[in-house]
């Protein structure tokens, strides 16, 4: 069917807590330096888009990106 999306089995990748916190370091970075405001991070699509790129990661909210932008 069109727009069904193809079964991968067991495709979810494994997050260990390091490298989470290393994407979301990462993500915040990028949201600073392309000067995204980060109410985008809260926006359902994009997170939906960046769960499907990388399943096992769920992107930093934009009160989590907020605590790392004062690091």
């Amino acid at each position: 069917m069109v727009g069904e999306r193809p079964q991968h089995g067991s495709s979810v990748i494994e997050t260990t807590p390091e490298e989470k916190h290393q994407l979301d370091l990462d993500w915040t970075r990028v949201f600073k330096e392309c000067k995204i405001p980060t109410e985008c991070a809260d926006n359902l699509s994009f997170r939906k888009a960046i769960r499907e790129t990388r399943p096992g990661y769920e992107l930093p909210t934009k009160e989590e990106m907020g605590k790392y932008l004062c690091l």
